[in-house]
């Protein structure tokens, strides 16, 4: 069992400089940061736009002075930038470890985001320091906004999170992550909680129709020691998302489809194809919300045998809010895997990696002292008991 005390803000949208920047309460984003209300989802994917900005946008209504080229062109530089610097200091205690208990300052981040100009966005996650280590770039992009005047058309170019709807980290409402989001299958190191480096396109209705197409490299900003890249092969993974909103209520389907060339000391260089599909649904009541993913996975090579290894996992949650700024979270994480995609025996593999079947239990509680300061307790039993793990949580955001 470890348990750890946490100082951070999981949630790199909810800058609390965007509350300063709109005027607007945090609770009109969000339940109990980091999780969204249709409002936060509409502002996250209008580009930290409010919706009557991008209507205003698009229907032409403000008429403003048609400024002179000197003023039009130092107009795009921001008045202010939004930005919030976070930290995440661990107590972790492990009774079964060398080290039973451990203080560890685990990341240092530095997040911003915001608008240029009312067609340009900008978003910003980066750890300067991520377990005692100089840190990476989690995600970084620029967003164009409704290009040729229609909400249908808005381009995201830099590296970003995919959009399934379900953060795997940015709006997550446990600090514990998503096991289907995290298995990878053989040599293909890919997982859908990776955020990848490319090129999305974004477009939705009036009637709450959301629709996601992407064209990305697949490893994020993972360097390649062998080709010296940033991609083990010069085809580009696709994907695609639909979503739909009911009031505060939403459906959704994925598909990816993705190459990869993977090494293994045994096999050495081989090719990889891989899909991953799956659904999910949210259906939020005035004190309790639910909530849910499937995901069915498939490798064709990717133990470079010729043999194909598939996945089925997801999860389900449920979240009552006792009110406004207390919710109790219980939810379940299941990967049933039918076959090991580990090079060996079960002899000469570790037990946890060649355990294929993965089920958690994960209730907990959360509570705003202030809207961005947020204790939490949080109690995840394993299938292997011996892996059980404690979170007491003081998540902070400025």
């Amino acid at each position: 069992m470890a348990s750890a005390l946490v100082f951070v803000s999981n949630n790199a949208q909810a800058i609390p400089a965007f509350a300063r920047q709109t005027k607007l309460g945090c609770n009109t984003c969000h339940t109990i940061f980091p999780q969204l209300t249709r409002f936060g989802r509409d502002f996250r994917d209008n580009g930290f736009r409010t919706p009557d900005e991008v209507q205003a946008l698009l229907k032409k209504t403000p008429v403003q002075p048609k400024p002179t080229p000197a003023e039009d062109f130092w107009s795009f530089i921001p008045d202010q930038i939004p930005f919030s610097v976070q930290a995440k200091l661990h107590d972790a205690i492990n009774p079964k470890g060398t080290v039973t208990n451990d203080f560890q300052i685990e990341e240092l981040q530095l997040q911003s985001g915001g608008t240029f100009t009312p067609r340009v966005s900008y978003y910003l996650h980066h750890h300067l320091v991520e377990e005692g280590q100089a840190g990476t770039l989690y995600a970084g992009w620029v967003r164009f906004n409704n290009l040729g005047g229609t909400n249908w058309l808005n381009v995201t170019v830099g590296q970003f999170e995919l959009p399934l709807s379900f953060s795997p980290e940015i709006e997550r409402l446990s600090s514990f992550e998503y096991l289907a989001f995290t298995r990878a299958l053989g040599a293909n190191t890919f997982t859908l909680g990776d955020p990848q480096l490319g090129v999305q396109v974004f477009g939705q209705s009036d009637r709450g129709t959301k629709v996601w197409a992407g064209v990305v490299n697949g490893t994020g900003l993972a360097l390649n020691d062998t080709t010296q890249s940033f991609d083990s092969n010069s085809f580009k993974d696709v994907y695609a998302r639909i979503g739909q909103e009911i009031g505060e209520h939403f459906v959704g389907a994925f598909l990816y489809y993705g190459r990869t060339t993977a090494t293994s000391t045994s096999m050495g260089s081989f090719d990889d194809s891989f899909i991953r599909v799956g659904g999910d649904a949210f259906v939020h009541f005035k004190r309790i919300v639910m909530s849910g993913v499937v995901v069915y996975a498939r490798d064709d090579n990717p133990l470079g045998t010729g043999d194909r290894r598939t996945f089925t996992g997801g999860f389900a949650e449920g979240d009552i809010f006792l009110n406004d700024r207390t919710v109790v979270l219980a939810r379940v994480d299941a990967v049933h895997q039918p076959q090991p995609a580990v090079f060996g025996t079960s002899d000469q593999a570790d037990t946890a990696v060649f355990r294929v079947n993965t089920v958690a239990f994960t209730p907990g509680i959360q509570w705003l002292a202030k809207p961005n300061v947020k204790l939490g307790f949080e109690y995840q039993i394993r299938q292997s008991r011996e892996e059980d793990r404690a979170l007491a949580q003081l998540h902070l955001s400025f």
